[in-house]
C-alpha cells in the first residue's frame, strides 16, 4: 500500500515504482520529449497536506522501492562498491552507498569524506569498476 499522496511509475524495467509529484516551480524545459506545463507550484493548495514528517517518511519509502527495484540488475553488492571506491581514495571514509540508474546505466554511487574534502565514487555495479572518481573541496565558511 502506498502512502497518501504517492502514485505508481510504471518503470521501463517492467516494475512499479512510487513517485512524488515533484515540489516547488516546474521548469518550461523539455522532459524526454515533452514540455512541462508552466505552473507555479507554490499557488496549487489541495485539500490533503502532507506534514514534513510524512515527505520525509515517503522520499524514504521511494527511494527504498527505487533500490530494490534495480537489485536484481547489480551483479556487485553494496559493500565490493564500497571496497572499490575505497581503494580510488584509500584515506577516504564512506558517508553513503547508493544503486543508481543513470542515463540507463546501474552503478552505485559512494558518497565519501577525506580531510573536509567530499567525494564522489560512481562504481559500476556490473563488474565493480571506478567509472567516475570527483572530489570538491570544502568551500571556505562550510561546516
Amino acid at each position: 500500500m502506498l502512502a497518501a499522496g504517492a502514485v505508481l511509475l510504471v518503470a521501463s524495467l517492467g516494475t512499479s515504482v512510487p513517485v512524488l509529484a515533484a515540489e516547488g516551480p516546474q521548469s518550461t524545459a523539455p522532459v524526454h520529449g515533452r514540455a512541462h506545463w508552466d505552473i507555479d507550484w507554490d499557488e496549487v493548495h489541495s485539500s490533503v497536506q502532507l506534514t514534513d514528517a510524512q515527505k520525509k517518511q515517503l522520499r524514504v519509502t521511494i527511494e527504498q522501492a527505487y533500490q530494490q527495484a534495480l537489485m536484481p540488475h547489480a551483479k556487485i553488492t553494496a559493500k565490493q562498491a564500497e571496497q572499490a571506491a575505497l581503494k580510488a581514495e584509500p584515506k577516504g571514509m564512506v558517508t553513503e552507498v547508493k544503486l543508481h540508474s543513470v542515463h540507463g546505466n546501474v552503478v552505485y554511487l559512494v558518497h565519501m569524506n577525506r580531510d573536509g574534502a567530499r567525494s564522489l565514487v560512481v562504481v559500476d555495479a556490473g563488474n565493480g569498476n571506478v567509472l567516475v572518481h570527483k572530489t570538491m573541496m570544502k568551500a571556505h565558511g562550510d561546516d
